[in-house]
């Protein structure tokens, strides 16, 4: 075994910098580095694993583990960046960090390859590292792997540096599992963030009312559909949502526990459910093309998906006024969101819209007094409404997009933590 040193970090930038300079009077932030990448290769599976640091703000960092094949550093280094915008709208504030596998999450070893990744990685999650379920991982796969070092819960760096520690991960623990329903098919963890979403589209659309406003959801997984319960819940008419496979729609509104209660519970599908269904409501249509999506939805297109599905070949067939970023980046090239705002789109950026489960965790490790379901979704809509409506209303203010008011304002606040130095430490198993 022997350890190899390189700037990374420096490296990326770099090849980042020569493909695509941005003026300077285009800057809204400083131009840094991330203050650590960290790289691990596994010998056993041949995975590598890329940790990288944003930057640490009250000694914490903070960001998800995914994997999946491809991963590379410069993904990671743009995803801790807006980790780090997403986490200026918490308090108290921490920095950003990513950890990304390059392994295929559909081999069987995939929560071993976890687990070594999480042994090497150790120290950070002890110390300034704080993570939880990202992109094919799942909250019980990371539980497990930081359980297996020995660390309580994987927001342990953060509970101990408030101190009290033991209460803060009890608190953490009863607010992630507790249930939104009688029936026990949502809890909060898994809700958080499309409540967040909620918040988001109620204060983008006009006189900040949900009521008869026409949605189209494209994504109906964990996040979708508690997503589309808490929309319907508010009187929203969900006339569209989407799958991998195709589109359902219905003129009227779609019944979202009806079709909450089909969708299958393993693949999170819904459109081959109800093609096979014999009790199918009348007035609904099965579309076998998921991008007829953007075509529908007069006021709200809400992406939830993957990342990149909004491209320079579709983005012109969005019919809604509002564009709400559920899912991390789903513009493939990211100026397209510019794009759109000069067609007369509203888009509330993704580190704003989905920042509901940091919301979460962060008011159940940082907060004192009972976890409740009203309390907690009481917070997640608190930061979540007050960071949208900063950001919209900077963007009337100064005729500039969402975006770009949301990432001036984050970066007046990073641009005001202390300084730090770029580190890169690898380690290659040969």
């Amino acid at each position: 075994m022997r350890f190899e040193h390189e700037n990374l970090a420096t490296k990326v930038m770099d090849k980042k910098h020569e493909a695509s300079r941005v003026p300077e009077k285009e800057n809204i932030s400083k131009d840094r580095l991330p203050m650590m990448v960290v790289e691990y290769h596994d010998e056993r599976s041949g995975a590598n694993a890329y940790l990288v640091i944003d930057m640490l703000v009250n000694g914490v960092a903070g960001g998800g583990c995914r994997m999946k094949k491809g991963v590379t550093p410069e993904e990671m280094i743009k995803l801790a960046q807006t980790m780090t915008r997403k986490f200026t709208l918490t308090e108290p504030p921490t920095g950003g960090a990513k950890l990304g596998i390059d392994y295929d999450p559909a081999r069987p070893d995939k929560l071993a390859v976890m687990q070594r990744v999480f042994e090497f990685l150790q120290a950070f999650l002890y110390n300034c590292y704080v993570t939880g379920a990202d992109l094919n991982t799942n909250e019980t796969e990371i539980i497990t792997c930081t359980n297996a070092i020995g660390l309580p819960c994987p927001q342990y760096a953060l509970a101990k540096r408030l101190g009290n520690a033991e209460r803060r991960i009890q608190r953490f623990y009863e607010g992630i599992h507790l249930k939104l329903d009688e029936r026990g098919a949502m809890v909060m963890n898994a809700a958080a963030t499309g409540y967040g979403i909620c918040t988001a589209a109620l204060r983008a659309v006009s006189e900040h009312n949900l009521k008869g406003c026409s949605v189209a959801l494209q994504g109906f997984g964990n996040v979708g559909g508690g997503l589309a319960k808490f929309l319907w819940d508010r009187g929203a008419k969900i006339q569209a949502l989407s799958d991998r496979f195709g589109v359902i729609y219905c003129k009227h509104g779609l019944d979202i526990d009806f079709l909450l209660a089909r969708r299958n519970e393993r693949t999170k599908a819904i459109f081959p459910e109800l093609l096979a269904a014999t009790d199918r409501p009348a007035g609904y249509e099965l579309i076998a093309d998921p991008e007829i999506i953007y075509e529908l939805g007069d006021d709200l297109f809400i992406p939830v998906a993957d990342s990149g599905v909004i491209t320079e070949k579709n983005y012109k067939r969005i019919k809604a006024k509002y564009i709400i970023c559920g899912s991390n980046d789903p513009f493939a090239p990211a100026n397209i969101e510019e794009w759109l705002f000069e067609l007369g789109k509203v888009v509330v950026p993704d580190f704003i819209a989905n920042a509901g489960t940091a919301a979460l965790y962060h008011t159940l490790i940082c907060e004192e007094g009972p976890v409740t379901v009203p309390g907690l979704l009481a917070s997640v809509d608190r930061q979540i409404g007050a960071a949208t409506d900063e950001a919209l209303a900077k963007a009337r203010a100064e005729k500039i997009s969402p975006r770009r008011a949301a990432e001036i304002i984050a970066a007046e606040k990073i641009n005001a933590y202390p300084a730090h130095y770029p580190t890169t430490i690898s380690k290659r198993w040969v």
